[in-house]
């Protein structure tokens, strides 16, 4: 982090950082029971709509990270990533992971049973950790990426590949009749390099150094809007079509979800740096504990769990944001706490 007193920091980018931890806990908080209460109930649709309404969170991660490691001025070099950047997720990953190993035995009734589902506990991580195993991936990949986003079509080539074969063609090989066909045709040119979380982190840096116009940041609202609309729409009927909850329609790496994150992103540059430096004192902290949240607030979560606390104790469209606010509150002081520990603090947080 950046001194906050520095005039030329981007405010935008801790008021991003803060929002997205905050939606991810919110994304959380609704899993605690979506999918055991009655689809058809309007608890379990008021969750999937403020779930699907918080799906651009994990997507804006990836941009912001994206938005300064690919920056020239931010860029780590090949040194930095394997010494510094890369060990700290690891770091992270062991610590974290311990504790939700340790929680996990106090549920298990027997350790002698069940030390090979423990060892691979450990070693996957907590539902949440995946993240971890990503952005350690991008930031491996980075030295690699800046060899062409340093040219504008290059770069833009890789996002219009991105969005047709990443978010476009999974939909169209969902289509009946043709579907099959472009699913098969999928399959025989095996086109990984495109594919994941590498657009959004592109995407990130993209945005930042080409300012789009007006029209066209226009047009990725109403997009963002349409997504939006699409994704609690497709996923409501989705699940009613097949009896469960189902959210494959609205995953991170869809087209509706990537419009949704895509116009959060621009619309808070568009706000720009002096109106966010206005309210900076009360998105800094969160900005400056947002990796502790994410990795924190699951612990929470659980506690809620074991006690039998959860949104629904109220009506969902209170009960997620109270429960929300007091997870955040908590992760808040988790966080703060487990940065005092000396070395190890500021390295999990």
């Amino acid at each position: 982090m950046t001194d906050t007193k520095n005039s030329n920091r981007e405010f935008e980018y801790d008021a991003m950082r803060a929002v997205a931890a905050i939606t991810v806990v919110v994304i959380h908080v609704c899993a605690m029971q979506w999918r055991s209460l009655n689809i058809h109930s309007a608890q379990w649709i008021t969750l999937t709509v403020w779930d699907l309404l918080c799906k651009f969170s994990v997507p804006l991660f990836f941009m912001i990270s994206g938005r300064f490691n690919l920056d020239d001025s931010h860029s780590p070099d090949i040194r930095t990533i394997v010494t510094k950047k890369t060990p700290r997720l690891a770091v992270a990953f062991v610590f974290w992971s311990l504790i939700y190993t340790v929680l996990n035995l106090l549920r298990t009734d027997s350790i002698a049973e069940n030390w090979k589902w423990i060892t691979v506990e450990f070693i996957t991580g907590e539902y949440h950790m995946w993240f971890l195993f990503a952005i350690a991936a991008l930031y491996l990949i980075t030295p690699l990426l800046k060899s062409f986003t340093s040219d504008k079509k290059l770069t833009e080539f890789f996002i219009v590949l991105f969005f047709a074969f990443q978010l476009i063609l999974p939909s169209v090989i969902k289509l009946p009749h043709i579907g099959v066909v472009f699913e098969e045709i999928s399959d025989k040119m095996q086109f990984k390099f495109v594919l994941g979380y590498t657009g959004y982190y592109i995407l990130g840096w993209y945005l930042k150094r080409y300012k789009l116009s007006a029209n066209i940041r226009r047009i990725c609202y109403v997009f963002g809007i349409i997504g939006t609309v699409f994704s609690i729409v497709s996923v409501i009927k989705l699940s009613w079509s097949t009896g469960v909850a189902d959210e494959t329609s609205a995953d991170y790496l869809t087209w509706n979800v990537a419009a949704e994150t895509v116009s959060i992103y621009l619309l808070f540059q568009q706000f720009g740096r002096r109106s966010f430096k206005r309210i900076n004192k009360q998105i800094s902290y969160i900005a400056k504990y947002s990796f502790g949240i994410y990795l924190s607030h699951p612990l929470i979560l659980s506690l809620f769990t074991f006690i039998d606390f959860f949104p629904t104790f109220i009506t969902p469209i209170i009960g997620v944001p109270l429960f929300t606010v007091v997870t955040i509150l908590l992760s808040l002081i988790v966080s703060w706490a487990i940065r005092r520990i000396p070395r190890i603090g500021s390295l999990v947080t």
